[in-house]
Protein backbone atom coordinates (compact mmCIF):
# COMPACT_ATOMS: atom_id res chain seq x y z
CA UNK A 1 0.00 0.00 0.00
CA UNK A 2 1.37 3.38 -1.04
CA UNK A 3 2.18 5.75 1.80
CA UNK A 4 0.29 9.03 1.97
CA UNK A 5 2.20 12.25 1.14
CA UNK A 6 1.94 13.32 4.76
CA UNK A 7 3.39 10.02 5.94
CA UNK A 8 6.25 10.25 3.43
CA UNK A 9 7.24 13.75 4.53
CA UNK A 10 6.68 13.02 8.22
CA UNK A 11 8.95 9.99 8.05
CA UNK A 12 11.82 11.89 6.43
CA UNK A 13 11.48 14.93 8.68
CA UNK A 14 11.50 12.65 11.72
CA UNK A 15 14.66 10.92 10.48
CA UNK A 16 16.58 14.16 9.88
CA UNK A 17 15.07 16.50 12.49
CA UNK A 18 15.62 14.13 15.39
CA UNK A 19 13.89 14.35 18.77
CA UNK A 20 16.85 15.94 20.52
CA UNK A 21 17.16 18.70 17.89
CA UNK A 22 13.41 19.30 17.70
CA UNK A 23 12.85 19.46 21.45
CA UNK A 24 15.91 21.67 21.89
CA UNK A 25 14.53 24.10 19.31
CA UNK A 26 11.05 24.07 20.87
CA UNK A 27 12.47 24.73 24.35
CA UNK A 28 14.74 27.48 23.04
CA UNK A 29 11.81 29.24 21.34
CA UNK A 30 9.72 29.02 24.53
CA UNK A 31 12.58 30.41 26.63
CA UNK A 32 13.30 33.26 24.21
CA UNK A 33 9.62 34.22 24.11
CA UNK A 34 9.60 34.51 27.91
CA UNK A 35 12.77 36.62 27.87
CA UNK A 36 11.50 38.97 25.18
CA UNK A 37 8.07 39.32 26.74
CA UNK A 38 9.65 40.17 30.10
CA UNK A 39 11.72 42.89 28.43
CA UNK A 40 8.65 44.33 26.68
CA UNK A 41 6.69 44.28 29.95
CA UNK A 42 9.46 46.04 31.88
CA UNK A 43 10.49 48.63 29.29
CA UNK A 44 7.53 49.53 27.06
CA UNK A 45 4.41 51.37 28.14
CA UNK A 46 0.94 49.86 27.80
CA UNK A 47 0.18 51.69 24.55
CA UNK A 48 3.17 50.19 22.72
CA UNK A 49 3.10 46.67 24.18
CA UNK A 50 0.40 45.19 21.86
CA UNK A 51 2.23 46.44 18.75
CA UNK A 52 5.59 45.07 19.86
CA UNK A 53 4.36 41.47 20.14
CA UNK A 54 4.97 40.44 16.48
CA UNK A 55 8.42 42.00 16.52
CA UNK A 56 9.63 40.29 19.68
CA UNK A 57 8.26 36.96 18.44
CA UNK A 58 10.24 37.42 15.22
CA UNK A 59 13.51 37.99 17.07
CA UNK A 60 12.79 35.27 19.64
CA UNK A 61 12.46 32.68 16.87
CA UNK A 62 15.71 33.79 15.20
CA UNK A 63 17.66 33.75 18.46
CA UNK A 64 16.22 30.37 19.45
CA UNK A 65 17.22 28.84 16.11
CA UNK A 66 20.72 30.26 16.51
CA UNK A 67 20.99 28.93 20.07
CA UNK A 68 19.70 25.42 19.36
CA UNK A 69 20.96 24.67 15.84
CA UNK A 70 24.48 26.11 15.79
CA UNK A 71 27.42 23.65 15.92
CA UNK A 72 25.35 20.59 14.98
CA UNK A 73 27.36 18.16 12.86
CA UNK A 74 24.41 16.88 10.80
CA UNK A 75 22.68 20.20 10.16
CA UNK A 76 23.67 23.77 9.40
CA UNK A 77 22.13 27.05 10.43
CA UNK A 78 22.68 30.55 9.13
CA UNK A 79 21.05 33.93 8.87
CA UNK A 80 20.26 35.08 5.34
CA UNK A 81 19.55 38.55 4.01
CA UNK A 82 16.25 39.17 2.28
CA UNK A 83 16.16 40.40 -1.31
CA UNK A 84 15.80 43.32 -1.63
CA UNK A 85 17.90 43.80 1.47
CA UNK A 86 16.38 45.18 4.62
CA UNK A 87 15.61 42.10 6.64
CA UNK A 88 17.00 38.77 7.76
CA UNK A 89 15.60 35.28 8.11
CA UNK A 90 16.89 32.07 9.70
CA UNK A 91 17.62 29.03 7.53
CA UNK A 92 18.06 25.49 8.84
CA UNK A 93 19.58 23.07 6.33
CA UNK A 94 19.28 19.31 6.74
CA UNK A 95 20.36 16.72 4.16
CA UNK A 96 16.96 16.76 2.40
CA UNK A 97 15.33 19.96 3.65
CA UNK A 98 15.76 23.72 3.75
CA UNK A 99 13.59 24.89 6.64
CA UNK A 100 12.76 28.47 7.52
CA UNK A 101 11.40 28.97 11.06
CA UNK A 102 8.89 31.79 10.90
CA UNK A 103 6.24 33.43 13.02
CA UNK A 104 2.84 32.09 11.99
CA UNK A 105 1.18 34.12 9.26
CA UNK A 106 -1.33 34.04 6.41
CA UNK A 107 -0.78 32.84 2.85
CA UNK A 108 -0.97 36.47 1.79
CA UNK A 109 1.89 37.40 4.13
CA UNK A 110 3.94 34.45 2.84
CA UNK A 111 3.43 35.52 -0.79
CA UNK A 112 4.67 39.02 0.03
CA UNK A 113 8.04 37.61 1.13
CA UNK A 114 10.27 37.28 -1.93
CA UNK A 115 12.63 34.86 -0.22
CA UNK A 116 9.72 32.48 0.46
CA UNK A 117 8.52 32.73 -3.13
CA UNK A 118 12.01 31.97 -4.44
CA UNK A 119 12.35 28.96 -2.14
CA UNK A 120 8.92 27.64 -3.15
CA UNK A 121 9.69 27.98 -6.88
CA UNK A 122 12.98 26.13 -6.36
CA UNK A 123 10.99 23.23 -4.95
CA UNK A 124 10.03 22.38 -8.52
CA UNK A 125 13.67 22.18 -9.62
CA UNK A 126 15.71 19.03 -9.50
CA UNK A 127 19.33 18.63 -10.64
CA UNK A 128 20.02 14.97 -11.30
CA UNK A 129 23.55 15.82 -12.43
CA UNK A 130 24.71 16.54 -8.88
CA UNK A 131 27.34 13.85 -8.19
CA UNK A 132 26.54 13.45 -4.50
CA UNK A 133 22.77 13.37 -4.82
CA UNK A 134 22.31 9.78 -3.68
CA UNK A 135 25.33 9.64 -1.39
CA UNK A 136 25.55 10.26 2.31
CA UNK A 137 26.44 13.89 2.92
CA UNK A 138 29.73 14.01 4.77
CA UNK A 139 29.84 17.80 4.85
CA UNK A 140 26.34 19.20 5.41
CA UNK A 141 27.64 22.78 5.16
CA UNK A 142 28.03 22.39 1.40
CA UNK A 143 25.16 24.19 -0.29
CA UNK A 144 22.63 21.93 -2.02
CA UNK A 145 20.03 23.30 -4.42
CA UNK A 146 17.97 20.13 -4.28
CA UNK A 147 16.78 20.32 -0.72
CA UNK A 148 13.02 20.55 -0.32
CA UNK A 149 11.83 23.84 1.16
CA UNK A 150 9.45 23.84 4.12
CA UNK A 151 8.26 26.48 6.57
CA UNK A 152 8.49 25.80 10.29
CA UNK A 153 5.43 27.75 11.36
CA UNK A 154 5.61 29.01 14.96
CA UNK A 155 2.22 30.01 16.38
CA UNK A 156 2.36 31.77 19.76
CA UNK A 157 -0.82 31.50 21.83
CA UNK A 158 -2.24 33.96 24.36
CA UNK A 159 -0.15 32.38 27.12
CA UNK A 160 3.02 33.04 25.10
CA UNK A 161 3.50 29.32 24.41
CA UNK A 162 4.83 28.24 20.98
CA UNK A 163 3.16 25.63 18.76
CA UNK A 164 5.27 24.28 15.90
CA UNK A 165 4.03 22.98 12.55
CA UNK A 166 5.98 21.98 9.45
CA UNK A 167 4.29 23.42 6.35
CA UNK A 168 4.85 22.20 2.79
CA UNK A 169 3.77 24.99 0.41
CA UNK A 170 2.80 24.55 -3.21
CA UNK A 171 5.45 25.70 -5.67
CA UNK A 172 3.36 28.77 -6.52
CA UNK A 173 2.95 29.55 -2.80
CA UNK A 174 -0.83 29.78 -3.19
CA UNK A 175 -1.68 26.98 -0.82
CA UNK A 176 -0.24 24.73 1.86
CA UNK A 177 -0.21 21.07 0.83
CA UNK A 178 0.73 19.57 4.18
CA UNK A 179 0.64 20.64 7.83
CA UNK A 180 2.65 18.35 10.10
CA UNK A 181 2.69 19.16 13.78
CA UNK A 182 5.58 18.98 16.23
CA UNK A 183 3.69 16.26 18.09
CA UNK A 184 3.20 14.17 14.92
CA UNK A 185 6.93 14.24 14.20
CA UNK A 186 7.75 13.17 17.75
CA UNK A 187 5.19 10.34 17.51
CA UNK A 188 6.61 9.26 14.14
CA UNK A 189 10.08 9.00 15.63
CA UNK A 190 8.87 6.74 18.42
CA UNK A 191 6.90 4.56 15.99
CA UNK A 192 9.72 4.12 13.49
CA UNK A 193 12.99 3.78 15.32
CA UNK A 194 15.67 3.43 12.67
CA UNK A 195 18.60 1.11 13.25
CA UNK A 196 20.49 2.78 10.41
CA UNK A 197 21.62 6.22 11.60
CA UNK A 198 23.05 7.19 8.20
CA UNK A 199 20.85 9.64 6.32
CA UNK A 200 20.38 9.28 2.58
CA UNK A 201 19.14 12.56 1.03
CA UNK A 202 15.55 11.95 -0.04
CA UNK A 203 15.03 14.80 -2.49
CA UNK A 204 14.00 12.53 -5.41
CA UNK A 205 11.14 10.94 -3.44
CA UNK A 206 10.07 14.18 -1.78
CA UNK A 207 10.07 16.27 -4.94
CA UNK A 208 8.11 13.64 -6.84
CA UNK A 209 5.52 13.66 -4.04
CA UNK A 210 5.40 17.46 -4.16
CA UNK A 211 4.84 17.41 -7.93
CA UNK A 212 1.92 15.03 -7.45
CA UNK A 213 0.39 17.35 -4.84
CA UNK A 214 0.82 20.36 -7.14
CA UNK A 215 -0.88 18.45 -9.96
CA UNK A 216 -3.86 17.58 -7.75
CA UNK A 217 -4.39 21.23 -6.84
CA UNK A 218 -4.16 22.41 -10.46
CA UNK A 219 -6.82 19.97 -11.68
Amino acid sequence: MKSSPKNIFSKHIAKEFTIDKLIKLHEAIAAQLVTHERFITDVYDDVIKPFSRPQYQYFAIIQAAQESMVNLIDASYRLKNTEPKGGIYPLIELPSFSIIPRRSGTMQSYRKANYLKNKAVNNAMFEQAMPDLFDVIENPNIARSDRVFMILDVFVDEDNQPHLNFLLPSTDLKTIHLIISFEEIIQMQFQHEDNNPQIQPAAPTLKKTLQELDAQVSQ
